[in-house]
């Protein structure tokens, strides 16, 4: 049996389920609706009774940007959502996509929103020229409530990652010339940087605190989280990722390149 289009899209593929009336769910709530249904077969020798199709939505709500949403967006405990999109940090109701609020930033968001455990939204921007004044800012602290800009932290670089954070209370951001800057999460001075030639990734955090990163020399480097001292470094991702590495609950670092892992 031929089954016609709704629309210029085709549904979901059904549940093979057969009657007068059928439920059908489609992910784009404007298919949504009833429509009466004649199957017959390509010889049109043999129509079906007329039958009624129920196309529910799958899509519970979206939320209009003017621009691409780069990253995963952050979920915070009362279910609001939080994400950003070209020059502009949103908050968004988890249950009906209502704008909650939206702040707007010095420069394009190219990466996912870190939320903390004090109620707070951490995110960086990139530059299009990287030419600006050390006064810009360009990694903003917002309270996750209101959206209300707790600290700013102002350089003449751009940011590569969304930033890490520490269970010491510490922020850790990579920047574009290669440099991992230690910020305090409360009000924003730095504790210290250092220059590992950083690759495009954020940290990956230890239990113990150390940080793990790929850096652009082909190598992975491990260094303490409250010194920013080197502690290790070795060459394991000859073609890394632009992602972190991952670390499992017995300390193990799990590392991967372009075409294959490494432990």
């Amino acid at each position: 049996a031929v089954a016609e289009s709704i629309g210029d899209r085709s549904p979901d593929p059904g549940t093979g389920a057969t009657g007068p009336e059928l439920v059908l769910p489609v992910r784009e709530s404007g298919l949504a609706g009833s429509y009466r249904v004649v199957v017959s077969n390509p010889e049109a020798n043999t129509v079906s009774e007329p039958a009624t199709l129920t196309v529910e939505s799958l899509q519970l709500w979206r939320f209009g940007t003017v621009a691409p949403v780069v990253g995963c967006p952050a979920v915070g405990p009362d279910g609001r959502v939080y994400f950003g999109s070209g020059k502009s940090i949103y908050a968004v109701n988890g249950e009906d996509g209502a704008g909650s609020w939206s702040f707007p930033t010095t420069g394009v968001m190219d990466g996912a929103v870190t939320l903390g455990p004090n109620g707070r939204l951490f995110a960086g921007v990139c530059c299009e020229n990287q030419t600006f004044a050390r006064t810009r800012p360009i990694l903003y602290a917002l309270e996750a409530a209101s959206g209300k800009q707790s600290w700013a932290f102002g350089s003449d670089m751009t940011t590569t990652a969304p930033p890490s954070l520490g269970a010491n209370g510490l922020l850790y951001q990579p920047f574009s010339d290669g440099t991992m800057y230690c910020i305090r999460q409360d009000f924003g001075p730095w504790l210290w940087w250092r220059s590992y030639d950083i690759y495009e990734s954020a940290p990956a955090i230890g239990q113990d605190g150390t940080l793990y990163w790929y850096c652009s020399a082909s190598d992975v480097t491990a260094v303490n989280g409250n010194t920013g001292n080197l502690l290790r470094s070795c060459i394991a991702a000859p073609n890394p990722p632009r992602a972190s590495p991952a670390i499992g609950a017995d300390g193990t670092v799990y590392l991967v390149e372009i075409g294959r892992a490494h432990v």
